[in-house]
């Protein structure tokens, strides 16, 4: 048979309504389907039918295989952007303002500017997911989705930690060590938002053309 648009588009409806979420993954299985639907004779409908009373499962399981494979993929690009001359860049520079700040200010000042750093990346990951969510009304992509939930439960453990974080280096007189520590996790919340961006224009390129 010849699988109309309407019938894609009848497939991915089933698809998302089934809980394949991303779009990248529902447009592949997608595409998976309606293959094998062409090489039917019956009716569409009957077919599709028939197709998910045997295989539904099995899909809805590589769902969550492609989701966790793309999560890896979306970490592995962030840490090479991390090591690359741009992200040591970034870190390097940010440690290099951060003991000329030490020089010029307290302790305690230093720590109310990460903290207002943390802030303020957070404000700019929320906007920027709302942009693209409401704003622009773009659908979730696996990669780009999977690197932002890992990454909010870092900020999130790193806010909720912090206070001890934070009086650890008076205590030890580690405040080399501490504002290194925070320069690497603030370089690691900019180059996630570099990699969003990065993947988000991937996607896109391969999927939308």
């Amino acid at each position: 048979m010849q699988v109309t648009e309407n019938q894609i588009k009848f497939i991915d409806q089933y698809l998302e309504n089934s809980g394949v979420k991303y779009l990248d993954i529902r447009y592949e299985m997608t595409d998976h389907v309606a293959t094998v639907l062409e090489e039917k004779e019956g009716d569409f409908y009957d077919e599709f039918k028939t197709y998910m009373i045997l295989y539904k499962k099995e899909l809805l399981d590589s769902n969550n295989k492609f989701s966790k494979i793309a999560k890896n993929k979306a970490i592995k690009l962030l840490f090479g952007n991390l090591l690359s001359v741009k992200g040591l860049l970034i870190a390097g520079s940010l440690f290099g303002l951060s003991l000329l700040g030490l020089s010029h200010m307290n302790f305690e000042k230093i720590v109310y500017v990460f903290y207002l750093t943390y802030f303020v990346l957070i404000l700019v990951i929320s906007g920027f997911n709302i942009y693209h969510k409401r704003i622009k009304k773009e659908k979730l992509w696996s990669g780009t989705h999977k690197l932002m939930e890992v990454v909010s439960f870092i900020i999130n453990g790193i806010m909720i930690l912090g206070i001890n974080t934070f009086k650890a280096p008076k205590e030890t007189g580690g405040n080399f060590y501490f504002i290194l520590y925070q320069c690497v996790i603030v370089s690691i919340i900019v180059m996630t938002i570099i990699t969003s961006r990065q993947l988000m224009k991937k996607y896109k390129l391969r999927y939308e053309g």
